[in-house]
């Protein structure tokens, strides 16, 4: 009995809005199309479009700034007795080193910021994302064209991927020697709400590249260039 084969499709690496060729790297799964603007991936031998922002700096710094590419996934936590949906929920279990607003926070949501870009040391990018996470940076919005004018770097990491990340990095939180931490994690289940893709604007400074807003550094040769 013959095997049926699937057919074999192939599709232009063009934007399926305005024609034109897209910026090719080998490993980037969401390609963003350099004369429109639009991202989009493949899937199923189609290209859907991925909906994303990109935050604005402080353009104060002198050094060159990079754009680096995350997942923000907003969350909520569940056990079999409480659910931790906002961030004075949150740091009810993963306190602060320092004051916080409590009324304020219990209108914020608690959001995952997962590192999308190409790494060489994990490590560090754990470090940046737990930091990123336990401070919730509040961002601000620019046009999605300003993004075509800076240096970017490319989305390695995929939604799944990331959401895989997210489960890591909620051990990460953990203060030493904290068993109320401990058993709520132990239990907890991550409940994803909403996922979005953002540029954040890193700029570099000595042999780092610093997060313009937060201050937050990741060392230069941590991250894999383009390819």
């Amino acid at each position: 009995m013959e095997s049926e084969q699937e057919e074999t499709c192939f599709i232009p690496f063009r934007c399926p809005v305005c024609g034109w060729e897209l910026p090719f790297y080998p490993l980037n799964l969401v390609h963003l199309c350099s004369t429109c603007g639009r991202a989009w991936q493949e899937k199923g031998g189609t290209y859907h479009e991925i909906d994303y922002s990109v935050v604005k700096g402080k353009n104060n710094s002198k050094g060159q700034t990079t754009f680096l590419p995350f997942w923000t996934l907003t969350v909520s936590l569940t056990t079999a007795t409480e659910r931790v949906s906002n961030m004075d929920e949150f740091y009810s279990y993963f306190p602060l080193p320092r004051l916080i607003d409590r009324e304020r926070e219990k209108e914020r949501k608690v959001k995952f910021y997962i590192p999308a870009f190409r790494i060489k040391n994990i490590p560090a990018l754990n470090k940046l994302s737990t930091i990123l996470t336990h401070n919730q940076p509040e961002s601000l919005y620019i046009e999605k064209a300003a993004l075509l004018e800076h240096n970017m770097d490319n989305v390695f990491l995929s939604l799944t991927e990331a959401k895989e990340m997210a489960q890591i990095l909620l051990f990460s939180f953990i203060p030493t020697n904290s068993r109320k931490a401990k058993s709520f994690v132990s239990q907890a289940q991550i409940d994803f709400l909403h996922e979005q893709l953002e540029w954040y604007p890193f700029v570099e400074e000595n042999s780092y590249l610093k997060e313009e807003n937060t201050g937050y550094a990741i060392h230069k040769n941590a991250i894999n260039s383009k390819d």
